[in-house]
């Protein structure tokens, strides 16, 4: 056998074999926002988690998790990471979009910046205010006037639909006096616009969660696969908890947040991978707050239609605690 032959050989046969598992590299669209809230995506895709677990993903990010959850109902995203108020009304548009696990609790990512002057949300009465329907800056503005005794229906013409990212500009143009959201934005606008400051944030005022959603209809056609996916955002979820410090530059070089920044707000929540009480007292409050403000009735929500602890509880029994669910 020549020279030529032995070097080519062992050249074709890993030419071969890389080619043999590109091919077994399942595709998978995952769709978020862009905020530290869920950095579990950002860690499981760009740690080389979906990766080692079969799993070639496009991870799709867009102004808010909100704002991509709508792409399971299409087909567009196989799962979609999200807080608790986008993921709902979508379940309620299509009831196979469900939740299959918590990944995080935000423990003080919500809060409402407003300008220097405006000592309360009593003062934003007849002012404009920047909020985003049908996600997480909709439902905390609204938790926020009941924590203090103050009726939406005062502000309901004050209130101005922006995504988050605009909300920075939008305040320091003056358009709007205050905006609900979360972090990063935030600290965006009291660091970079004068005479603003937070109002108010979440800490011990309100819960809330994001979850994982998938398309029941999906996992049960891509079993395999979805177990491959929770798996793989289960050893992600891990790695944040056990390496926090490499989770920030992951994260902070993604959304080009400094690393002050960083420190400041990754406390902020806290990265789980569970479906217990959190998630179901979360979902009671969302669902009674869409009851209170007539846009659903407390019959039309089933409960035991909106979790699918299934995936979770195949790959991590422990962490599924929800209280019993009735049909």
């Amino acid at each position: 056998m020549s020279r030529m032959r032995l070097i080519v050989l062992p050249l074709l046969a890993l030419a071969l074999s890389v080619c043999a598992s590109a091919a077994e590299m399942t595709k998978m669209t995952v769709a978020t926002g862009v905020d530290p809230g869920f950095s579990i995506v950002y860690v499981a895709k760009l740690g080389g988690f979906f990766e080692r677990n079969g799993l070639d993903v496009d991870m799709r990010t867009g102004p808010s998790g909100g704002a991509m959850v709508p792409l399971l109902l299409s087909g567009a995203s196989n799962a979609s990471v999200a807080a608790s108020l986008a993921g709902i009304n979508n379940h309620l548009k299509d009831a196979d979009v469900v939740a299959v696990a918590q990944v995080v609790r935000y423990d003080r990512l919500y809060g409402i910046v407003a300008r220097r002057d405006v000592e309360s949300l009593a003062d934003l009465k007849g002012k404009k205010i920047a909020v985003t329907v049908g996600n997480a800056s909709e439902s905390y503005w609204y938790d926020a006037l009941k924590h203090d005794h103050l009726d939406p229906a005062d502000f309901k013409g004050s209130l101005v639909n922006v995504e988050p990212p605009e909300m920075v500009a939008a305040i320091e143009r003056n358009d709007v006096q205050a905006f609900s959201a979360w972090e990063p934005w935030i600290s965006r606008a009291v660091l970079n616009v004068p005479n603003t400051k937070v109002l108010t944030d979440n800490l011990g005022t309100v819960q809330d969660v994001g979850f994982i959603y998938m398309s029941r209809k999906w996992i049960n056609a891509n079993h395999a696969t979805a177990i491959r996916f929770m798996k793989a955002m289960n050893e992600a979820n891990e790695f944040i908890n056990r390496e926090p410090e490499k989770t920030k530059q992951i994260v902070g070089k993604l959304l080009n947040l400094p690393k002050n920044l960083m420190d400041s707000i990754m406390p902020k929540c806290t990265y789980t991978f569970v479906l217990g009480d959190d998630a179901y007292a979360v979902t009671d409050r969302i669902v009674a707050q869409l009851v209170a403000q007539g846009r659903l009735k407390a019959a039309q929500f089933d409960f035991a239609s909106w979790f699918d602890p299934d995936l979770l509880k195949e790959i991590k029994p422990e962490a599924v605690r929800l209280p019993a669910l009735k049909r």
